[in-house]
């Protein structure tokens, strides 16, 4: 009976009261929703897929499924590696460049023909340069790369997804596909073998991931309603104290 009279004194207070728990909910999701609007920067996030298929030269079902298991487990492995200090460095270096090699330099190339019992080097194709191309530069530090690389994968499976998260949706896309380029390279220069395949590179996602202002507006509801009722209870609470005080002046 006492709980039932405590709940039913709570609804008496707010319907007394209703006028601030609603002023105080309004005020407080407002503010929550300008706050993750306007103040709190936005994150994108661009992903890419990677393959991990180290080639056997047995072709059994046994030693395939031996095979599949372990880049299963190599996988483990990698995401520790994606934290290395030297790759975030290469990563923060690349991304900052404002040239991107699109064609790498091709050397000459001749070949031997015999002239009249003398041999001649006849020129089959011409060197080429290199061919760069300008692209956007981003000021990336190693520990912001640190925490906006991360690595997911399903259960049994030889593909992981590289997740990035950047400031613009330009800016993830550049951190997951220099990421990915630039391990590649690594676990084929550390392990000599070239298992890595970079099956999608990753496109600009324009689609916010933070902040998520449906949530956050939420909370600001759930804050201001609280604060609202405890701002009635509060009054109510003060209002029983003072009123027998009353009583005994007047008498």
């Amino acid at each position: 009976m006492e709980k039932n009279f405590d709940l039913r004194r709570v609804f008496v207070v707010m319907r007394k009261h209703w006028w601030a728990i609603l002023l105080c909910t309004l005020g407080a999701a407002i503010i929550a929703f300008d706050f993750a609007a306007f103040a709190m920067p936005p994150k994108y996030t661009s992903s890419l897929r990677i393959l991990v298929n180290q080639p056997s030269g047995t072709e059994t079902a046994g030693t395939a499924y031996q095979d599949q298991q372990a880049n299963v487990q190599m996988i483990s492995t990698y995401k520790n590696l994606f934290s290395d200090r030297s790759i975030l460095s290469k990563v923060k270096h690349n991304l900052g460049e404002t040239r991107q090699l699109v064609r790498p330099a091709k050397k000459a190339v001749y070949r031997v023909v015999k002239v009249k019992k003398h041999e001649k080097r006849e020129l089959v194709s011409a060197a080429e340069p290199a061919v760069y191309a300008d692209k956007t530069a981003y000021d990336v530090s190693t520990k912001t790369l640190q925490n906006s690389i991360s690595i997911s994968n399903q259960q049994n499976s030889q593909v992981f997804f590289l997740n990035a998260e950047g400031t613009s949706p330009d800016e993830a896309a550049a951190i997951a596909n220099v990421t990915a380029s630039v391990f590649q390279a690594r676990v084929k220069a550390l392990m000599h073998v070239n298992e890595l395949t970079i099956v999608s590179k990753a496109i600009p996602n324009h689609t916010k991931t933070s902040p998520k202002l449906g949530w956050i507006t939420f909370a600001g509801l759930v804050v201001g309603f609280l604060i609202g009722l405890s701002y009635a209870v509060i009054r109510e609470l003060r209002k029983t104290k003072v009123q027998p005080l009353r009583h005994v002046v007047s008498k």
